[in-house]
């Protein structure tokens, strides 16, 4: 893991190297069904995972749990830390971190359904809209899903209910954010934060380091997607 400034209380590195490639074969061996698109994948040259979409990351801390391991995706907010403390890690490249759940009526509408039904059963109530950080969820082979997999709720899943996440804050300005790593919104901010008005959607930070919670395509990948990977520091 790379050296942190002393701002964060957690070690941080983009997922490389021999671990990078230990990972990449664990999840073609164990999740034959994901779609995987050709711009995610392992690059032996610059030895680093090119691309990312939301089952991918939620399938790489699959490795880590069966592995033992404290490492794992990095949340909003952990995200956000890392951007205070080093910007250029992150620029000219997209990070998901996140569902964000608004309804049960879009495209993604079978994942929703089942998200909210679980949420109900660990007794929550259900309140829209909210966000989920990938850090917290596994995967369930699911013919039924248009992705041939749904999304599980753990003992360390977090739900987040937010006004912020509502559509009315559409493009809206920042330039920092709160605990959970959403937008404290100022109208002589720098960056922009992006919403959907419904549906099942991936938050992501950009490649222009603004917030987006409206991409509702589950399949895809761009090779500019990294996967970041956080440790507690010992």
């Amino acid at each position: 893991m790379e050296k942190n400034l002393e701002e964060t209380n957690f070690k941080y590195s983009f997922l490389k190297k021999e671990l990078a490639q230990d990972v990449h074969k664990f999840i073609k061996s164990n999740y034959q069904d994901l779609q995987y698109p050709e711009s995610l994948t392992y690059n032996p040259d610059k030895q680093i995972i090119e691309g990312s979409n939301v089952f991918y990351l939620v399938a790489v801390n699959h490795y880590f749990r069966n592995n033992k391991s404290d490492l794992r995706t990095a949340s909003p907010y952990e995200l956000e830390q890392i951007l205070i403390t080093n910007s250029r890690m992150l620029n000219s490249h997209y990070e998901i971190s996140a569902l964000v759940l608004r309804d049960t009526k879009g495209p993604n509408k079978y994942l929703a359904q089942g998200l909210v039904n679980q949420v109900k059963s660990k007794n929550f109530d259900i309140k829209f809209p909210l966000m989920i950080p990938l850090k917290g969820l596994a995967l369930r082979k699911d013919y039924n899903s248009p992705y041939n997999y749904s999304f599980l709720l753990t003992n360390e899943s977090e739900i987040i209910y937010s006004d912020k996440l509502k559509h009315e804050n559409d493009e809206k300005k920042f330039d920092e954010t709160d605990k959970n790593g959403l937008p404290f919104f100022n109208n002589k901010g720098k960056r922009i934060f992006w919403t959907a008005n419904s549906d099942l959607t991936v938050f992501s930070l950009g490649l222009d380091l603004n917030l987006a919670s409206f991409e509702d395509r589950f399949d895809g990948s761009g090779p500019h997607g990294r996967i970041v990977l956080v440790e507690p520091k010992l």
